[in-house]
């Protein structure tokens, strides 16, 4: 952790400003905080490291990053009785400390090894420690190195993965699959059908925007896709397609898209917007160094059966760190707990502040890549997985009744929170000044 960063957190008047070197300059920008709130590490209530000692080289072996994992599927729990979760992890060690294997070689190299490796599965105990661990093959195909950053939502009996296909060079758009798993004498396996492959896109404007961090969710008897956090954009979606008997027939559509030899029919998520951004926006004000910069969701949404109303998690990316084969990839990440009305229209309710992950090397500071890719209900408690500067991964506890006491109304909706601005600000104490250059 960098205490000398030159990203730090002032207080300027009533708010707080984040200020940090411009991109192309020698010059600062400078940025508010959501809700106009100082960033603060959020200690956790209990946090766990989980190590899948992964293969590496040289007879090493790495963590692990950005776990997704859900309650052991019915299916699992007769071969692994002490077992309690099902997780899955991108494979790639290229930036665990003193693993750089690929610093002094072709970035294409180091970019490969980070996000073209494939993804494990595992099963975990109470503990979180592992009990059996296998890859995840692709069954039909011979592109599994292309399932990375794994995102789980189970549906009925079905397990359903989102996953990022860097492999092909496509870091806009996610591919939706079913994800089997299966057990014999206690040897796990773990697999994506081809024929079952799906690419999330907008069937009716597919040049529109990326369809990569959204999350599912049910209300009623339908399935929708959070597909942006604000203005909210929530899609009805289909899961039916992911029938692999249909994959003949929907390739014939016009939407299919190829990945050199490789055709892939459509996920279509037609989004209904509800919002608008303006002054009036609680991420009016926020800059990065890049010129966009917005709210991305994270893990798929969960219920709040008390509230009636759905939580998430999201983040904001205000750093780039150069890259010669994509100009810039993000860092200085922070998070913040959102929820969204139980049904359509969908729309964006409460926020907690912007916050960050407290460190297990410092508790008062955070490292500046943190990604949040699991939020689970646990009794009165919320589970969050993170994966760390893409390499580790930490599971933290944190109080349901912490988070909803630091959400503030956003929405216009009477009675959805007691808590005003101007209180939020005076009682979510302390403010924290360091952030930090990986």
């Amino acid at each position: 952790l960098d205490k000398n960063s030159s990203w730090r957190v002032v207080q300027k008047e009533k708010d707080c400003i984040l200020r940090f070197p411009a991109f192309n300059s020698s010059g600062e920008l400078e940025s508010r905080f959501s809700i106009g709130v100082c960033l603060r590490p959020w200690p956790s209530v209990e946090r766990w490291r989980v190590d899948l000692a992964l293969p590496a080289s040289h007879g090493r072996t790495h963590p692990g990053a950005n776990p997704s994992f859900i309650p052991l599927p019915e299916t699992l729990k007769t071969s692994f009785p002490f077992g309690k979760w099902f997780a899955v992890s991108r494979f790639g060690w290229a930036r665990c400390p003193g693993m750089q294997d690929f610093d002094h070689g072709p970035e294409v190299e180091y970019l490969r090894n980070l996000w073209c490796s494939g993804s494990y599965a595992a099963v975990l105990g109470s503990d979180f420690s592992v009990q059996a661990v296998s890859k995840i093959k692709l069954e039909g195909g011979d592109w599994a190195n292309a399932i990375s950053d794994v995102r789980l939502w189970p549906s009925g009996e079905d397990l359903i993965v989102s996953f990022v296909p860097y492999f092909f060079y496509d870091i806009s758009h996610a591919l939706v699959a079913k994800l089997h798993a299966s057990s014999v004498d206690g040897n796990l396996k773990v697999w994506v059908d081809r024929r079952e492959v799906r690419r999330a896109e907008s069937c009716k404007h597919p040049q529109d925007y990326k369809k990569k961090n959204f999350g599912f969710l049910r209300s009623g008897l339908d399935t929708f896709v959070l597909d942006k956090i604000f203005p909210t954009a929530v899609s009805l979606v289909n899961l039916s397609v992911l029938d692999g008997a249909l994959e003949s027939e929907m390739l014939r559509s016009n939407h299919t898209h190829s990945y050199g030899t490789t055709h892939v029919a459509p996920f279509c998520m037609e989004s209904v917007l509800t919002g608008s951004e303006s002054n009036y926006s609680p991420w009016h004000g926020c800059r990065g160094q890049s010129k966009e910069i917005f709210p991305h969701n994270g893990p798929s949404p969960i219920w709040i059966d008390e509230k009636h109303f759905f939580l998430g998690i999201g983040h904001l990316a205000r750093g780039r760190r150069r890259s010669h084969l994509l100009r810039s990839l993000p860092d200085h990440y922070t998070h913040q707990f959102f929820t969204i009305s139980a049904s359509p229209p969908f729309r964006l309710l409460a926020l907690s502040p912007e916050f960050c992950f407290s460190s297990a090397q410092d508790p008062s500071d955070c490292e500046s890549i943190q990604y949040a890719s699991t939020l689970l209900r646990d009794g009165d408690d919320l589970l969050v997985a993170y994966g760390i500067e893409d390499c580790d991964s930490y599971i933290q506890r944190f109080h349901l009744s912490d988070i909803l006491d630091s959400m503030i109304n956003v929405s216009d909706e009477i009675g959805v929170f007691h808590t005003q601005l101007c209180d939020a600000v005076l009682c979510f104490a302390p403010c924290f000044f360091v952030l930090h250059v990986a």
